[in-house]
């Protein structure tokens, strides 16, 4: 079943397309505040369990990294558990404006599930003018790798290309300082045209 809150007219996906492709994926790792502390959650609806690390960074918007710690734990198989539980302040967060919470669950190497913590709503963020470094490979064809990076936050990216169509892997994401990601983009487009195309919107 599809809504067309997910997609449009033409079959092009919006927001709920993307996001409804994480929040159902098999493993999520959850990031909650109460009161003065945060409880991370691991979701694994896997038949086993699953052995990490759970990464936990506090970023402030404008790029600074304030803490880290890598944390060994294992997602048993068919649950929900708590698999952190600490203070705000042991996690030098001070400032709700600028300081929010990255985690993310490794295991062999590969980042299987990721969440971010906002303390405050989006329009009280204290954000930068943004700064996306990016460039398109060629990966086949029809196929594209669209890689981005940006040295500060970057919230609520929507990229998309004016006159013409093109499949996008991912969008309407946040880009993290330092955290570059990958966009596998499918379109009968040349290079050349996609890169006098692309657009971008993003929360200012």
């Amino acid at each position: 079943m599809i809504s067309w809150s997910a997609i449009d007219y033409r079959k092009r996906p919006k927001a709920l397309y993307y996001y409804a492709k994480k929040f159902f994926h098999p493993v999520i790792i959850v990031v909650k505040k109460s009161d003065d502390k945060v409880k991370i959650f691991g979701v694994n609806d896997y038949p086993t369990p699953i052995d990490g690390n759970l990464i936990i960074t506090t970023f402030t918007t404008h790029g600074l990294k304030k803490f880290e710690k890598k944390i060994p734990a294992t997602l048993e198989k068919n649950s929900v558990a708590i698999i952190f539980e600490g203070k705000l302040e042991n996690l030098e967060i001070s400032k709700p404006e600028t300081d929010y919470i990255r985690v993310k669950f490794e295991s062999n190497g590969k980042i299987i599930s990721e969440n971010s913590l906002f303390l405050t709503e989006p329009k009280f963020l204290n954000l930068q003018k943004f700064g996306i470094a990016y460039r398109f490979l060629k990966a086949g064809e029809d196929e594209y790798i669209l890689k981005m990076s940006s040295k500060n936050l970057i919230k609520s990216v929507f990229i998309y290309f004016e006159g013409l169509d093109a499949k996008l892997s991912d969008n309407f994401f946040d880009l993290h300082p330092d955290e570059p990601v990958e966009i596998k983009i499918n379109s009968n487009a040349t290079l050349q045209q996609l890169l006098n195309s692309i657009r971008m919107k993003m929360l200012t």
